[in-house]
């Protein structure tokens, strides 16, 4: 508990401090972020304000510390409040220009639900090829963290390559879990991984129930501990590197992680299957399309998964309300997690064309080619305008309610869930989608290829714990 305190601590004075030091710099003078913003207040006084909304953030999700992955995704959802929301409001482009960009640097932020599902869902979407999360993938690759030649992967390539529609199309054919998630066994693989019932708060036994759970579903074995720790010490270097925040001694034992991992999947029936219907595809490199999907299955399943189970677990643990929820109705209390503390930020994307915004401001902003775009899921996951209810309340839009009338409308897994899963292929869909909500326009033009079964595991392992730790015994109860 101290040590939470001191954390707490720590965090608050480096608040204040880059507070302090906002105020007394010098004001910001690039004209397009000055033009971009009301009343032309981007001066030092406005930066300040800014600071201040930040940390009024801080204070929404600072009772959140169960885990460090919660405490972000809370502040990721509150990061509009104070950079977008009071300058461009949530109706109209519900694109920002961040303040304090670096002169010739505009960051383009697209936060309301209406810009975010516009800019996934273009034919055209175009990605930075060197470009993954927030860091360079040369860096990543000269420090060891991932396999040269990588890149750009699946998830990386622009949306009408045709490269990306052949690669998707192999997954499907060769991973049916992804499209019809299958049964899964939690009690082996707790016994496997050495997992207790009493282990909701601790994150490797998350890490552990997940990753043995999204094995057994798309390499068919369960993987030994040693693999789950070689798999877990590769996530806590993988993942601050790609936000561009590499921690010392990242290098060659993380290479070596994922090598060790890479040689018992490749060794496996699936495994072998896999590398030889890539070759039978003419793929040019079947192992790299084989370690492909070992790096999305560790990043995004096992990573990002792993993070929405500690949420849910938290939430359940620390309201008596919520286990009741949970209970009548699993599948949508963990879209609800998913949309309020989403695993991933959003995506970046180049613009494909010109395009002309009409900034919250009234003012004219004309995006050129190449241009970067921050799609900010986490924000138009709690648009007023679309979560909002029929008074378009912020405060029920942040609200828990899994019995909400537009639940599939969030957007963590790159476009409209509804719309995605009405689509029956993970490449996407140029379709629409007319649900309970009776929203029929729009398109699923590239869903994150394991929304379902990420869904579907996060949902059971959550099950497990509860079920488990309702027992009181170890990982042998039956869900």
């Amino acid at each position: 508990m101290l040590g939470k305190c001191c954390k707490l601590c720590g965090i608050i004075v480096g608040f204040l401090i880059a507070l302090l030091g906002l105020v007394c710099i010098k004001p910001v003078n690039d004209a397009l972020v000055v033009y971009s913003q009301k009343e032309l207040e981007v001066g030092n006084l406005f930066a300040g304000i800014q600071m201040l909304q930040m940390f009024g953030g801080l204070a929404k999700c600072v009772h959140l510390p169960f885990s460090e992955a919660i405490f972000v995704a809370c502040m990721r959802t509150s990061f509009a409040d104070f950079w977008f929301v009071p300058a461009h409001g949530w109706e109209g482009a519900g694109v920002g220009i961040k303040a304090l960009a670096d002169p010739g640097q505009p960051g383009i932020f697209a936060f309301s639900h209406q810009a975010v599902t516009d800019f996934v869902n273009r034919p055209r979407l175009t990605r930075d090829p060197d470009l993954f999360v927030a860091t360079s993938v040369k860096s990543m690759e000269a420090r060891g963290v991932v396999p040269k030649g990588l890149f750009p992967l699946v998830i990386s390539m622009n949306t009408d390559d045709p490269k990306r529609t052949v690669r998707r199309k192999l997954l499907d054919d060769f991973f049916p879990s992804l499209l019809k998630p299958l049964a899964l066994d939690l009690n082996g693989a707790a016994t496997t991984a050495g997992v207790l019932a009493g282990d909701t708060k601790n994150a490797s036994a998350v890490i552990a129930m997940v990753g043995s759970s999204l094995f057994q579903a798309l390499f068919e074995f369960q993987p030994s501990q040693e693999l789950l720790r070689l798999i877990e010490s590769w996530l806590k270097v993988a993942k601050p590197c790609a936000a561009n925040k590499c921690p010392p001694g990242a290098g060659k034992g993380t290479a070596d992680a994922f090598d060790k991992v890479f040689a018992e999947v490749a060794a496996s029936r699936v495994g072998k299957d896999y590398l030889k219907a890539a070759a039978e595809r003419n793929f040019e490199d079947p192992e790299g399309r084989l370690r492909e999907v070992m790096f999305i299955t560790f990043f995004a399943g096992i990573g990002g998964t792993s993070d929405t189970v500690s949420a849910a677990l938290f939430l359940i643990s620390s309201n008596q309300d919520m286990l009741p929820l949970f209970q009548k109705d699993p599948r949508a209390f963990m879209i609800e997690v998913a949309r309020l503390y989403p695993a991933v930020a959003g995506m970046t994307l180049l613009t494909d064309e010109d395009h002309e915004l009409t900034l919250g401001n009234g003012r004219k902003y004309h995006m050129k080619v190449g241009e970067y775009v921050m799609n900010w899921n986490a924000a138009a996951n709690v648009d007023p305008t679309v979560f909002g209810g029929p008074n378009k309340s912020e405060a029920y839009a942040r609200s828990f309610n899994p019995g909400r009338d537009n639940l599939e409308r969030m957007v963590t897994f790159n476009g409209e869930l509804g719309q995605i899963l009405a689509c029956d292929s993970t490449v996407g869909c140029a379709r629409g989608w007319c649900g309970k909500t009776g929203v029929c326009a729009g398109t699923a033009m590239r869903p994150c290829p394991g929304t379902r079964l990420a869904l579907h595991t996060a949902t059971n392992v959550v099950k497990f714990f509860v079920e488990a730790g309702k027992q009181g015994k170890s990982a042998q109860s039956e869900l």
